[in-house]
């Protein structure tokens, strides 16, 4: 089977191969896919191989993987400069999490790109180490007040799985893609009220969102339709669901 990656800042990925259908995820630049099937209609159904979630993207989306990647980006959005110079002209932007492949540091600056481009080397961190050591701050410096999406994970537009995915990714943890399969997935639980602290996540059916402190969550959602900091018990009482579990991300 075929192994691509996604070129663009931040691509739907399709319920159906048709543009109208619904985007139950987004693929970001330089995530790597295996293709499945090829040819709906000018898509391909692909499984991404951070998450294992699939389905359809369009072809003109996807390009066959030059260079295995170094580095991701680790703040909320970058510039990726036709120059190592910062009055040169923007190619494209990159999103947190996206992956490229470095071909060296260019100077105390820039890091060249190994497809051309240069970008801000304080904005990567070499793929597969924590840029942070609290995940909770990535949600709070580079989602916070992002418009909600759904099936968004970057900072165009993001869901609450999407959010708590990509914060968990820059601790070196890959979660799956949805509430429910990440509720399972992790086995920490907190039982106890007085227990709870910040990056405590909670859990309701359909929703999931992170403890900033023993009182507040963030969490991307349709009723403010961004990325917000609230009290818990807002959401508890306005929630159709009850809290179905509170989990520990990290163990202390």
């Amino acid at each position: 089977m075929d192994r691509l990656q996604f070129i663009n800042f931040s691509t739907p990925i399709h319920e159906r191969p048709d543009f109208d259908s619904e985007a139950i995820s987004h693929g970001l630049f330089g995530e790597n896919v295996t293709l499945l099937e090829k040819n709906h209609n000018g898509f391909f159904y692909i499984e991404n191989h951070r998450d294992n979630y699939k389905g359809y993207v369009h072809a003109m989306a996807l390009d066959h993987i030059r260079d295995p990647a170094t580095h991701y980006i680790s703040v909320g959005a970058t510039l990726v400069f036709a120059k190592a110079d910062i009055k040169s002209p923007l190619p494209f932007r990159l999103p947190f999490g996206a992956e490229i492949a470095i071909k060296n540091q260019h100077n105390d600056i820039f890091s060249e790109l190994t497809t051309g481009g240069y970008v801000i080397t304080k904005h990567l961190s070499p793929l597969n180490m924590p840029s942070v050591d609290d995940f909770v701050t990535i949600a709070e410096k580079y989602f916070l007040s992002v418009p909600y999406l759904w099936g968004g994970r970057s900072n165009e537009g993001i869901d609450c799985s999407g959010l708590v995915q990509q914060c968990a990714f820059g601790v070196n943890i890959m979660l799956p893609r949805d509430s429910g399969p990440q509720e399972k997935f992790l086995q920490n639980d907190v039982t106890a009220r007085k227990d709870r602290q910040r990056g405590d996540i909670i859990f309701w059916s359909g929703h999931v969102g992170m403890m900033v402190d023993k009182v507040h969550i963030i969490h991307a959602n349709a009723h403010h339709m961004m990325c917000v900091i609230e009290p818990l018990a807002h959401v508890i009482e306005r929630s159709e669901h009850p809290v179905s579990s509170i989990k520990r991300l990290l163990k202390d």
